[in-house]
């Protein structure tokens, strides 16, 4: 399985005061070709926070550095990893679907899979994930797992508990439109600024063999991949959260909980006003103005300095 690209965005100098607004929405000024589960998620914790990290770059800390050093060394266990770089939105998006279409694969041939990218539309816009783990049950379902690392040796407060499982079951959400056919072929061309029929370019494709990338175009990728999530069977509850201490990589806990997609889809409507320019961020509600202490913008947040 090939290893996703590094992000792009470049950090820029943070701000000595807010900004004023712009009069483009934020989704198409960050976000042009779609939102990631993770901006979803990190809106829930603060809002505000984000539109910061969108505008500025995020402040990487040492224990953002060692859970993603855990996380790649999980996938290493059960995955041999290739490194290639994409030179187009179709090769981006190829690497995409190769890496859905392996980490299925593998999920059919071992019983478990990690890094599985999902993707899908998600009201006027697109959203993309990867999922961390699944793994068959002898009954013939999956089980959704996510592995957080903790900077100390306790479980997190709710309210980081409740943004984790918010990016559970956005992951469910969008695996299951996948696998129910709601998500297909037609909506993916439909929806993506990508042509199909233009072949992946050759510095892309020599870093696969023919039998890892059965493909030379996104046309003659799709139907395998689209086929392969519709055979895939359901993700049953509960969804779980590994909590390990990073010191030892010792269990602390596990949050089990049962999808919702009545809450999933009132937290949605929740997020979606700010990414469509229809209100500005939101401060944090004043009984969650603790969470500003751990905040790398606090020193330009009018609202951390009241």
């Amino acid at each position: 399985m090939t290893q996703q690209p590094p992000s792009n965005e470049s950090p820029k100098e943070p701000p000595q005061k807010e900004d004023a607004p712009s009069h483009e929405r934020p989704l198409e000024r960050y976000r042009p070709y779609g939102l990631r589960v993770t901006d979803l998620r990190d809106q829930t914790w603060c809002e505000k926070q984000l539109e910061f990290t969108l505008e500025f770059g995020r402040k990487q800390t040492k224990a953002m550095k060692e859970g993603e050093q855990r996380h790649q060394e999980l996938h290493e266990e059960i995955t041999e990893i290739i490194k290639v770089k994409p030179r187009s939105r179709e090769d981006l998006w190829g690497l995409h679907l190769y890496n859905s279409l392996a980490a299925l694969l593998q999920l059919q041939r071992d019983g478990i899979c990690r890094e599985l990218p999902v993707f899908g539309p998600i009201g006027d816009t697109w959203l993309v994930g990867i999922i961390d783990e699944l793994v068959m049950t002898e009954q013939n379902t999956i089980s959704l797992t996510d592995t957080k690392t903790r900077k100390s040796p306790r479980l997190p407060t709710e309210a980081q508990k409740r943004t984790t499982r918010f990016q559970m079951m956005l992951y469910k959400g969008l695996f299951d439109r996948l696998s129910s056919g709601k998500t297909n072929e037609a909506i993916f061309f439909e929806r993506l600024s990508v042509s199909p029929e233009t072949p992946f370019t050759e510095e892309f494709q020599a870093g696969f063999t023919p039998e890892q990338l059965p493909a030379t175009n996104l046309k003659t990728l799709a139907p395998l991949v689209f086929s392969c999530f519709q055979q895939a069977p359901p993700i049953e509850d509960p969804l779980l959260i590994r909590y390990e201490w990073q010191q030892d990589k010792s269990l602390l806990g596990v949050d089990a909980f049962p999808h919702s997609e009545a809450w999933l889809k009132i937290q949605i409507n929740q997020t979606m006003p700010f990414w469509l320019g229809k209100r500005p961020a939101r401060f944090v509600p004043h009984n969650e103005k603790w969470k500003c202490r751990f905040c790398p913008f606090r020193g330009q947040c009018s609202f951390a300095q009241r």
